[in-house]
């Protein structure tokens, strides 16, 4: 029974980890301070339910993910950076299909005046 109480403490403890790493509380509501203090909240939270060596290595491995995650993510001038670049090759693919929307009206219309020519001729003879 004691083993389950203590599987149950740890998974409580690791639950409540990862919502202060999200920066929430495990019912999902307030928002905590995402400096120095969450990593101190985090670190008494876990070191009597893992022990210290544990505790800061787990830590350090969450702080290893999230400055992963900060390097990866894209900010705000990449976003407009490649919207602008979309909407640069949207303008000239519209400008290419208009080109060749009026080259085949012409090629049309000019086929069509050679037909009526021809079939004038033909009538009028």
């Amino acid at each position: 029974m004691t083993k389950i109480r203590a599987v149950t403490k740890i998974r409580e403890a690791i639950s409540n980890a990862i919502a202060l790493i999200r920066g929430v509380d495990r019912k999902g509501y307030g928002r905590y301070n995402r400096d120095m203090t969450k990593t101190m909240e985090l670190y008494i939270l876990l070191k009597d339910k893992l022990g210290e060596q544990e505790t800061k290595a787990l830590i350090e491995a969450f702080d290893e993910v999230s400055e992963q995650a900060k390097r990866e993510a894209a900010t705000k001038a990449d976003l407009e950076n490649m919207k602008s670049a979309l909407e640069l090759k949207i303008e000239k693919s519209k400008t290419d299909s208009i080109k060749w929307m009026l080259a085949f009206w012409a090629s049309q219309i000019g086929i069509l005046i050679a037909a009526i020519a021809v079939m004038l001729k033909f009538f009028l003879k």
